[in-house]
C-alpha cells in the first residue's frame, strides 16, 4: 500500500548521475585465496569481486547483491555509495530486502535526500513498505527537518499497524522535536506501549534542543529521574 498524499513531483529529484563501473579483474594467479565479500578489505577488493561475480552471472541473484551493496556501504565513503548506487540501478528485480539496504545505508551514511529519493521510487514501483523501510523514511526526515514528509510517514504507520516498534515511535518523536512540534512528540510518547530509555532521552533531548529546558527537568523530576 502507498503513501498516496506523497508525490515524487514534490520530493527531490532521482539521482541521474550515472556511474560507470569499471572495476579491475581479479588476479587468476593459482595462488590467489578464494574471494567472497567477507575476505574483501578495501574499496578496490570489492571492486575486483564485483566484476568476477558480475562475470560469473552471480548478480541475477538479489541476495548476492544484497551482500555487495552492504558491503560497499560498510567502506562508507563517497566512491562506495556510487558503486552501490550503480549495483543497485542496474538490478531490475528489486525485493523490500533490497530496497531496505540501500536505504538504510544512505540514512547511516547521511545521504538522506539520496534515501528520499529511493523511497519515492519504492512508493511508485516497488513492494509495500515495512516497518524498516518506514525507520529509514522517518530517519531521513528527521534529519532534513521535513515535517510534512514525517506527518505523511506518520500517517502511513498507524494506518498500517506499524506502531508498536518501539524504534518506530522514537523515530517519530525525534522527527516532530527536530521540527518544533514538541507537543506532537509528547502525544507520542503518550500512546507508546514500550518506552525504552531511547524513547525517554529521545523526547527530553528535543525539548532541550528546542530551549525548552524547564519542561526538560519538569518531564525528568515528574518520572523519578536523577
Amino acid at each position: 500500500m502507498a503513501i498516496a498524499t506523497i508525490s515524487t513531483t514534490t520530493a527531490i529529484p532521482i539521482l541521474t548521475t550515472q556511474i560507470q563501473i569499471k572495476p579491475e579483474p581479479i588476479s587468476t594467479n593459482s595462488n590467489s585465496k578464494k574471494w567472497s565479500l567477507k575476505s574483501c578489505k578495501n574499496l578496490q577488493e570489492i571492486k575486483q569481486l564485483h566484476a568476477h561475480i558480475t562475470k560469473q552471472g552471480s548478480l541475477h541473484s538479489s541476495s548476492t547483491l544484497t551482500k555487495l551493496i552492504a558491503k560497499y556501504a560498510q567502506v562508507g565513503s563517497l566512491e562506495s555509495l556510487e558503486y552501490a548506487q550503480k549495483a543497485f540501478e542496474i538490478f531490475k528485480d528489486r525485493n523490500l530486502v533490497l530496497y531496505n539496504t540501500i536505504l538504510s545505508n544512505y540514512v547511516r551514511l547521511g545521504k538522506t535526500k539520496e534515501a528520499l529519493d529511493i523511497f519515492c521510487e519504492l512508493l511508485e514501483q516497488g513492494p509495500a513498505p515495512d516497518r524498516v523501510t518506514m525507520l529509514s523514511a522517518i530517519a531521513a526526515s528527521a534529519e532534513l527537518g521535513n515535517l510534512c514528509f514525517g506527518r505523511q510517514c506518520h500517517a502511513y504507520v498507524l494506518r498500517n499497524g506499524l506502531e508498536s516498534w518501539d524504534n518506530i515511535g522514537n523515530a517519530i518523536i525525534d522527527v516532530y522535536t527536530k521540527c518544533g512540534k514538541q507537543k506532537w512528540a509528547c502525544r507520542v510518547f503518550d500512546r507508546m506501549s514500550n518506552k525504552t530509555i531511547v524513547s525517554w532521552n529521545s523526547l527530553i533531548a528535543g525539548f532541550v534542543r528546542n530551549g525548552d529546558v524547564e519542561e526538560a527537568v519538569a518531564i525528568m523530576d515528574d518520572n523519578g529521574f536523577d
